[in-house]
């Protein structure tokens, strides 16, 4: 409805103002949402790669090369450990699969040089190495660990790892 004078109404102001309103908190929401979920997404993928990492990288010690096999030094044989997992691989270097108070996974070689294999977004929630052995010539590890985002707590990838080595 227009006023005689040419204008509108404080009604019809009002309404529009309000139409214009919920128009823009419905995008805003719509925005905020696509948005979240990208962020999510790209989270839950940093889990994953970090998880094929540590996957990767604990084989990689542990295959058997030139007729070696990896020893395993600690834990203890039928023992297990929620801080490390020392090795001897098949070149006859010591290398330890540690976790430490920052939530880090990471992994030491003999030489001191360190290799982080998970990130700031990324941390530990859990870590939990079970060494089982019955004879000298055979063992098995079971490596579980839980990796969560730094920044959504309810997202998060578990993994356990088992490896039989011979002799």
């Amino acid at each position: 409805m227009i006023n005689p004078k040419g204008g509108f109404t404080l009604i019809e102001v009002l309404i529009y103002s309000a139409l214009l309103a919920l128009f823009l908190s419905g995008a805003l929401v719509f925005v905020s949402g696509v948005l979240g979920s990208a962020d999510r997404l790209l989270e839950r993928n940093e889990l994953l790669s970090n998880q094929e990492l540590v996957d990767r990288r604990v084989r990689s010690i542990l295959n058997q090369q030139n007729g070696q096999v990896a020893t395993i030094t600690s834990p203890a044989p039928n023992s297990s450990s929620t801080s490390q997992l020392g090795i001897i691989n098949h070149y006859g270097k010591s290398i330890v699969l540690y976790t430490e108070g920052s939530g880090q996974l990471g992994l030491t070689a003999e030489d001191g040089r360190s290799e982080l294999l998970t990130n700031n977004r990324v941390k530990v929630s859990q870590f939990l190495i079970e060494h089982f052995s019955n004879t000298q010539s055979s063992s098995s590890i079971k490596i579980s660990f839980m990796l969560q985002s730094a920044f959504y707590n309810d997202l998060n990838i578990s993994s356990t790892l088992y490896y039989s080595l011979y002799e």
